[in-house]
């Protein structure tokens, strides 16, 4: 259940991060507080960056589901890293004066809760 919120949260995230990479006025309302009319350039990167970030946490939530949990002291900051991030997320999305992007606080929620269920216990992170 986890991986698959994570795989449907993570592609609506991209879908929304890609078309703002990509500039696309139909996201506008959806992003950056509703702001802009067309993004500037580093914002466009920066959300650029965010899609290359999704599409690598759908392989790190298949990992911890296959391993049970994070398996190393990177993949357990991984993990809380993602969960801190989803958790910014949602508030900043829920606070949104725009009510289109308040709606993207819906899948960073199932990507904050996901992650941290998937994240495993403690017992399973062994350092090297």
């Amino acid at each position: 259940m986890w991986f698959v919120l994570i795989v449907v949260a993570s592609a609506w995230n991209l879908v929304l991060v890609g078309s703002a990479a990509l500039d696309l006025p139909w996201v506008m309302s959806r992003v950056a507080s509703g702001q802009y009319e067309s993004l500037p350039t580093a914002l466009r990167i920066v959300y650029l960056v965010f899609a290359v970030v999704m599409v690598a946490q759908v392989y790190l939530a298949r990992a911890l589901l296959e391993r049970g949990g994070a398996w190393s002291g990177p993949s357990a900051t991984a993990s809380i890293l993602l969960v801190i991030v989803y958790a910014i997320s949602t508030v900043l999305n829920a606070i949104s004066p725009t009510n289109d992007e308040r709606w993207n606080a819906i899948p960073a929620l199932a990507l904050m809760v996901s992650f941290f269920m998937l994240r495993g216990p403690a017992a399973n992170h062994q350092r090297s």
